[in-house]
């Protein structure tokens, strides 16, 4: 039988490999003589330690991967992405940063998820990452598009004069990220004039936390997409954003509320074509300001909906503060807590009628 697939060309060959990881990617080239080297034209790279007996085969791999990359001349990678998932990996990859090094020089990075391992602890109830040191080139790489990191802390690179400037940014995802202080993760921000979707989970700041009185003015013009779960991001950086989905989980309600806003009806898949907008604001009860509407609340939300609503102090206060806040709003939907009895939920219907009275004219429906 003919092998129709190594009479494909280069090009598409190429392609095919690009959608597997790298380890994969290499063992065709066993396959004939034909395969030798298609492997190395391949422009997108996906190393994943959890895929080797041990994190030494793992280094041992990347390191002949680059060099088999450049005895063949082979081009720029576009796509990279490297994951230390195995807790037992050293801390210390210096092998990581010269290779990113490397392929941030060559010019034509695009995309780039780097995925450490989750090292951390909790001590005193605060997250401790440890430190692995990312080489600044990657903060000035003028060709990327998206950056997802994972379980880093990122110190002031600006200190020493290292540029940030991501000109072409369109996608920023962090998670288990740890800025060493607001005024860094704002200056990483500025660096990206374009960006379209923001996503952060389960990161903090160390230092110089927001203090309420910052401006963000300008900053992210062009947000699209939305998704914030952490707490010390204000609904003031993210005014211009068309879909927002905001969430924050602690259990301490004298000073933390549980709210999650979702569009009403809208599979998440659509977000990126739906104008409506589902804002909220930060969790911690110190930084919210009634005083202060940003512009997609008053004249841009339309739908809302708070799920497990349980009629806390904070809760009703946030839910008024949207209903008497959001001109355009239409529907606002609340989703009560199962752990609330019936009686319990006609007083919080109650309470919002009563609290929004004359402020609104959107219908409020109150789902148990």
């Amino acid at each position: 039988m003919a092998d129709r697939i190594s009479e494909l060309p280069d090009s598409i060959l190429s392609h095919i490999l690009s959608l597997i990881p790298t380890k994969l990617t290499a063992t065709t080239s066993i396959l004939s003589k034909r395969w030798r080297s298609v492997w190395l034209s391949v422009c997108t790279l996906d190393f994943d330690d959890a895929t080797f007996k041990d994190f030494q085969s793992f280094t041992n791999f990347v390191s002949s991967t680059m060099s088999a990359r450049e005895t063949a001349t082979a081009p720029p990678i576009h796509s990279l992405s490297f994951k230390c998932s195995n807790e037992s990996s050293p801390y210390d990859l210096k092998h990581m940063n010269q290779f990113l090094n490397l392929v941030v020089q060559q010019g034509q990075l695009e995309n780039l998820d780097l995925h450490m391992p989750d090292q951390s602890t909790e001590i005193l109830y605060l997250r401790v990452v440890v430190e692995i040191k990312l080489v600044p080139t990657i903060f000035s790489c003028r060709t990327l598009q998206v950056l997802k990191l994972n379980n880093l802390i990122l110190r002031d690179i600006t200190r020493d004069h290292n540029k940030l400037d991501l000109p072409l940014l369109k996608t920023l995802h962090w998670n288990g990220v740890v800025f060493e202080s607001f005024k860094y993760l704002i200056k990483l921000l500025s660096s990206c004039p374009i960006l379209q979707e923001l996503q952060g989970y389960h990161s903090r700041v160390m230092f110089e936390k927001y203090s309420g009185e910052e401006s963000f003015e300008g900053l992210l013009p062009n947000l699209v997409k939305a998704k914030i779960f952490d707490s010390y991001i204000p609904i003031t950086l993210l005014s211009h954003v068309q879909n927002l989905h905001l969430e924050t989980d602690c259990a301490d309600e004298d000073h933390w509320y549980y709210l999650k806003c979702l569009e009403d009806c809208v599979d998440e898949d659509d977000m990126f074509d739906n104008k409506q907008i589902v804002p909220c604001v930060s969790s911690q009860l110190e930084m919210f300001d009634q005083q202060i509407v940003p512009s997609c609340l008053s004249s841009q939300l339309k739908t809302c909906c708070l799920k497990d609503y349980k009629g806390t102090k904070n809760e009703l206060r946030f839910a008024t503060y949207i209903m008497q806040n959001s001109k355009v709003l239409q529907t606002m939907t609340i989703k009560s807590s199962c752990l609330v009895d019936i009686n319990a939920k006609h007083q919080m219907l109650m309470e919002l009628s009563s609290s929004t009275k004359g402020f609104t004219t959107c219908k409020l429906l109150f789902d148990s």
